[in-house]
Protein backbone atom coordinates (compact mmCIF):
# COMPACT_ATOMS: atom_id res chain seq x y z
CA UNK A 1 0.00 0.00 0.00
CA UNK A 2 1.44 3.32 -0.78
CA UNK A 3 1.70 6.36 1.29
CA UNK A 4 0.80 9.83 0.22
CA UNK A 5 2.37 12.67 1.88
CA UNK A 6 1.19 16.37 0.35
CA UNK A 7 -0.11 19.73 1.35
CA UNK A 8 -3.24 21.38 1.38
CA UNK A 9 -3.90 24.33 2.75
CA UNK A 10 -1.03 24.08 4.41
CA UNK A 11 -2.23 21.17 5.97
CA UNK A 12 -0.38 17.79 6.44
CA UNK A 13 -2.66 14.96 4.98
CA UNK A 14 -1.67 11.74 6.31
CA UNK A 15 -1.03 8.11 5.51
CA UNK A 16 -3.38 6.82 2.75
CA UNK A 17 -6.62 4.88 3.95
CA UNK A 18 -8.65 4.77 0.88
CA UNK A 19 -8.60 2.39 -1.98
CA UNK A 20 -7.44 3.18 -5.33
CA UNK A 21 -9.34 1.30 -7.94
CA UNK A 22 -8.39 0.31 -11.76
CA UNK A 23 -11.28 1.94 -14.77
CA UNK A 24 -12.93 -1.48 -14.74
CA UNK A 25 -13.47 -1.55 -11.24
CA UNK A 26 -14.63 1.65 -10.63
CA UNK A 27 -17.34 1.24 -13.42
CA UNK A 28 -18.46 -1.64 -11.46
CA UNK A 29 -18.54 0.20 -8.32
CA UNK A 30 -20.49 3.35 -9.47
CA UNK A 31 -23.52 1.40 -10.83
CA UNK A 32 -24.23 0.06 -6.69
CA UNK A 33 -26.86 1.52 -5.09
CA UNK A 34 -25.03 2.62 -1.96
CA UNK A 35 -22.17 4.90 -3.79
CA UNK A 36 -21.70 8.79 -4.38
CA UNK A 37 -19.58 9.51 -7.48
CA UNK A 38 -18.00 12.31 -7.18
CA UNK A 39 -15.70 14.47 -9.86
CA UNK A 40 -13.56 16.74 -7.89
CA UNK A 41 -12.22 19.18 -11.28
CA UNK A 42 -13.12 22.39 -11.86
CA UNK A 43 -16.52 23.00 -13.55
CA UNK A 44 -14.52 23.81 -16.59
CA UNK A 45 -13.23 20.44 -16.78
CA UNK A 46 -16.51 18.62 -15.99
CA UNK A 47 -18.06 20.54 -18.40
CA UNK A 48 -15.65 19.15 -21.21
CA UNK A 49 -16.81 16.19 -20.05
CA UNK A 50 -17.27 13.59 -17.10
CA UNK A 51 -18.59 10.51 -15.84
CA UNK A 52 -22.58 9.91 -16.65
CA UNK A 53 -23.89 10.85 -12.86
CA UNK A 54 -21.11 12.40 -11.10
CA UNK A 55 -21.83 15.37 -8.91
CA UNK A 56 -18.98 18.14 -9.35
CA UNK A 57 -17.63 18.83 -5.82
CA UNK A 58 -14.10 21.06 -7.00
CA UNK A 59 -11.32 20.15 -4.98
CA UNK A 60 -9.65 23.78 -5.61
CA UNK A 61 -12.92 25.78 -5.51
CA UNK A 62 -11.17 29.30 -3.77
CA UNK A 63 -14.81 30.30 -2.69
CA UNK A 64 -15.65 27.43 -0.34
CA UNK A 65 -13.75 25.00 0.83
CA UNK A 66 -13.45 20.75 0.21
CA UNK A 67 -14.03 20.19 3.44
CA UNK A 68 -16.81 22.05 4.02
CA UNK A 69 -18.47 21.16 0.83
CA UNK A 70 -18.13 17.23 2.02
CA UNK A 71 -19.98 17.68 5.43
CA UNK A 72 -23.22 17.50 3.79
CA UNK A 73 -22.80 14.02 2.43
CA UNK A 74 -23.94 10.92 3.54
CA UNK A 75 -21.38 8.78 5.20
CA UNK A 76 -23.65 5.86 4.84
CA UNK A 77 -22.61 5.64 1.05
CA UNK A 78 -19.59 5.26 -0.79
CA UNK A 79 -18.02 7.66 -2.34
CA UNK A 80 -16.65 6.81 -5.71
CA UNK A 81 -14.32 9.95 -6.99
CA UNK A 82 -11.86 10.71 -9.61
CA UNK A 83 -10.21 13.49 -10.70
CA UNK A 84 -8.06 14.26 -14.14
CA UNK A 85 -4.99 12.05 -13.76
CA UNK A 86 -5.27 11.06 -10.02
CA UNK A 87 -3.56 13.36 -8.60
CA UNK A 88 -5.94 15.90 -6.81
CA UNK A 89 -8.58 12.97 -6.13
CA UNK A 90 -5.71 11.35 -4.51
CA UNK A 91 -5.55 14.59 -2.31
CA UNK A 92 -9.42 14.85 -2.03
CA UNK A 93 -9.49 10.81 -0.88
CA UNK A 94 -7.45 11.07 1.62
CA UNK A 95 -9.81 14.20 3.11
CA UNK A 96 -12.59 12.54 2.60
CA UNK A 97 -11.28 8.83 4.37
CA UNK A 98 -10.04 11.72 7.40
CA UNK A 99 -13.64 12.99 7.46
CA UNK A 100 -14.86 9.07 7.70
CA UNK A 101 -15.84 8.38 4.37
CA UNK A 102 -15.36 5.12 2.85
CA UNK A 103 -13.35 6.21 -0.39
CA UNK A 104 -12.79 4.68 -3.68
CA UNK A 105 -10.51 6.53 -6.18
CA UNK A 106 -10.42 5.84 -9.66
CA UNK A 107 -6.20 5.41 -10.07
CA UNK A 108 -5.17 7.62 -13.24
CA UNK A 109 -8.40 9.61 -13.29
CA UNK A 110 -10.75 10.33 -16.45
CA UNK A 111 -7.30 10.33 -18.50
CA UNK A 112 -7.04 6.11 -17.35
CA UNK A 113 -11.15 6.06 -17.98
CA UNK A 114 -11.14 7.23 -21.03
CA UNK A 115 -8.02 4.85 -22.27
CA UNK A 116 -10.17 1.73 -20.94
CA UNK A 117 -12.48 2.68 -23.67
CA UNK A 118 -14.99 3.59 -20.74
CA UNK A 119 -17.89 6.57 -21.53
CA UNK A 120 -18.15 10.14 -20.48
CA UNK A 121 -20.72 12.80 -20.60
CA UNK A 122 -20.53 15.93 -22.40
CA UNK A 123 -22.56 19.26 -21.40
CA UNK A 124 -24.01 21.74 -23.02
CA UNK A 125 -22.74 25.36 -22.83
Amino acid sequence: METHHTHLNSQSIPEKNFTSVSADEFDELIHQSNTLMIDIRTPEEFVYGHITGALNVTLTDPTDSFEEKITILNKSKKVALYGRSGVRSKIAAQLLASAGFEVLELDGGIFDWLANGKPIEELEE
